[in-house]
């Protein structure tokens, strides 16, 4: 048996001894596989860390808890670090964690861009909301919550179209390529 099959056996093992089920295990081997060839030591830590914070390891977001904190120290200072810069406290910033994982899995660069949208180019956000709402967000979803909900303001759904085409017409979204600045329906 190759070295990373007792790895991978081990790091199983430890995820059920820790309470998660089976199906959550299969979800981890099918999309983030290389989480189960992390060191067993550095697993138990991250476990340990995650069950400290109070996710419940039957519940998916354990899981996308603990991929998002097998990251190294100096992506999760960093994109603690974007959130500050957002005016947001570091606890905050946990409460946005406990709630939705996935916000400390998406790279500085997609929620400085997506942030930066919002605020001050679409001039949408006056007070705080979720980051989640906002980087989860479909097109549809998106026009929903933020543009046609607003009757009395028709312009705002205008402002959305000018900008969009604009962002259209120089071929960039929020990576820099060719597409829209949300993510597809």
């Amino acid at each position: 048996m190759c070295y990373h099959s007792v790895i991978t056996f081990r790091n199983i093992e430890i995820l059920r001894q820790n309470g998660v089920p089976d199906s959550k295990i299969v979800w981890v081997c099918t999309y983030y596989p290389r989480l189960l060839e992390a060191k067993p030591d550095r697993l138990n830590e991250v476990l340990e860390d995650v069950k400290k914070i109070g996710f419940n390891p039957s519940k998916f977001q354990f899981v996308i808890a603990i991929q998002a904190l097998m990251a190294s120290k100096s992506t999760w200072k960093r994109r603690m670090e974007v959130y500050r810069k957002w005016g947001w406290s570091e606890e905050e910033t946990m409460l946005a964690f406990t709630k939705h994982p996935w916000c400390m899995m998406i790279s500085e660069k997609k929620i400085m861009v997506v942030l930066n949208f919002y605020v001050n180019t679409m001039g949408l956000i006056k007070e705080p909301i979720s980051i989640w709402t906002l980087l989860d967000s479909t097109e549809s979803l998106f026009l929903k919550k933020f543009v046609t909900c607003y009757e009395e303001a028709p312009q705002l759904l205008k402002l959305y179209q000018e900008k969009l085409d604009l962002s259209k017409l120089h071929g960039r979204d929020y990576d820099g390529k060719s597409g829209s600045y949300l993510l597809p329906n």
